[in-house]
């Protein structure tokens, strides 16, 4: 590359009559002058120079060392729809809610035609409904309640029996095991297993009520009164332990405070049959005949009064001539 350049500057610099060495010496017919020759070879020399200073960047990049094959221009190529994986912190919520906000909306749009073409996911996750796995106890009672329900009740006083052994504190075996005994009249094995019972929940209702039944089967009424008296104020809205202690009354003969008893039942139940038939009786035992005819009178036109209540009470008229 130098040499071209020394080659121009030479041809540049010389003068416009200075002839060639190979000239020199000899007469030429017409001389021509040097500057038109000049401006003749000037483009030739340009076109020289150019492929020149082209050979010489041939050249150049022929000298490179060339690429080394494991060297690998990788151009990232987008995945498929199939392969793109979610972060977890956005699992379980749709694409249009992780989409980066500056994206432009026509590629939201688009988006959703091509969701839109497809088949339609629900969204809503499944949800499984996972039962609790049953405790020993409770399987114990299941089976004493299918015992019963085939009238295998000496079976099923066995298995709660061992049940309550095991769990002396479960409260609705020894309830089944206690009503088991009522109804089988094993009232005084019944008047244990509730006594145990009272002295852990002295105040558990379905105790003290299984407990009165279980005195009344052993004679013992006056006793089931005074349990239901001392508890009247955890049950005085209700009408089956109201109705239970009036009933008691009557039966010791204590009949002012069965009418009472009776009285405040039937302002909760207005309509029951059985109340007015109670009322009646101690009211004719007061020797309050009228008032007593008045509430036969009352069961006589309750829709709903039982045939034995009907008949008990057109007998109670018709003895007392109204």
């Amino acid at each position: 590359m130098s040499l071209v350049n020394d080659i121009l500057r030479d041809l540049e610099q010389s003068p416009g009559d200075d002839q060639p060495a190979a000239l020199k010496g000899t007469k030429t017919a017409s001389p021509v002058p040097m500057h038109k020759t000049r401006h003749r070879l000037k483009p030739w020399l340009y076109l020289i120079a150019l492929l020149a200073f082209l050979c010489s960047l041939s050249l150049l990049l022929t000298q490179q060392s060339p690429m080394p094959d494991s060297t690998v221009v990788r151009i990232p190529l987008p995945l498929p729809e199939s392969t793109f994986v979610r972060p977890v912190a956005f699992a379980n919520k749709p694409l249009e809610e992780v989409a980066p906000t500056s994206q432009p909306k026509t590629q939201k749009t688009e988006t959703s035609n091509t969701n839109a073409a497809k088949k339609p996911v629900s969204k809503k996750a499944t949800v499984i409904n996972i039962r609790p796995s049953t405790s020993p106890i409770e399987q114990r009672i299941q089976e004493a309640n299918s015992l019963l329900r085939q009238q295998k009740n000496d079976a099923a006083l066995s298995l709660l029996t061992e049940t309550l052994t095991l769990a002396p504190e479960h409260l609705v075996a020894r309830e089944l095991l206690a009503e088991t005994l009522l109804s089988s009249r094993q009232h005084e094995k019944a008047n244990v297993i509730l006594d145990e019972g009272l002295s852990q929940k002295p105040q558990h209702m379905a105790f003290l009520l299984l407990k009165v039944q279980a005195l009344i089967g052993l004679k013992a009424p006056r006793k089931a009164i005074k349990i239901l008296e001392e508890n009247v104020a955890l049950a005085s809205n209700d009408i089956g332990y109201l109705s239970l202690l009036g009933s008691l009354y009557r039966q010791t003969d204590n009949h002012e405070k069965a009418v009472e008893i009776y009285k405040s039942a039937l302002k909760m139940a207005p309509h029951s049959s059985a109340y007015w038939t109670g009322l009646a009786i101690s009211l004719s035992a007061l020797g309050e005949h009228t008032a007593a005819q008045r509430a036969y009178r009352f069961v006589l036109d309750i829709p709903s009064s039982s045939p034995e209540l009907r008949r008990f009470a057109q007998e109670q008229i018709k003895l007392a001539g109204l």
